[in-house]
């Protein structure tokens, strides 16, 4: 357990480099790109965890879930950017809204649907992988 925790934690660090590419890169390409590459980037973080089942595969996971948190926080940023100073507070809190809004319900709906329908994590993942494959063809 030790090594695997040891061999997968490290990717972690993969973050920052990643960041640094796709927030200098949607100043070029603007938000849209940046959408679906982010909403691939989730796919493929649960195509993994659903699928994947060695270190390597683990380690890439990490990778891919940074390319979508990467291209989530390059998107909000652009929205910000791209209103005015009158405009800035009420999406300021549109957007951290409808973002805590949105997490708090699915961890409120998984931690029932766990603890009293009965549902796997797996299932949980599955659902989630359905969630983030869904969000990519609206994005598209």
């Amino acid at each position: 357990k030790a090594v695997v925790s040891t061999q997968s934690t490290g990717w972690s660090y993969s973050q920052l480099p990643i960041f640094m590419l796709v927030l200098t890169t949607t100043d070029t390409v603007r938000y849209r790109p940046m959408i679906w590459f982010g909403a691939l980037g989730y796919v493929a973080t649960w195509l993994l965890l659903v699928f994947g089942t060695t270190v390597k595969q683990m380690q890439l996971m990490q990778v891919t879930y940074a390319i979508g948190t990467a291209c989530e926080v390059a998107y909000k940023s652009y929205v910000f950017v791209a209103v005015t100073k009158e405009e800035y507070s009420t999406v300021s809190l549109y957007l951290a809204g409808s973002t805590l809004f949105g997490r708090s319900m699915s961890s409120f709906a998984s931690q029932i649907l766990h603890d009293y329908v009965d549902i796997s994590f797996l299932q949980l993942n599955y659902i989630s992988l359905a969630s983030v494959s869904l969000a990519l063809l609206l994005a598209l």
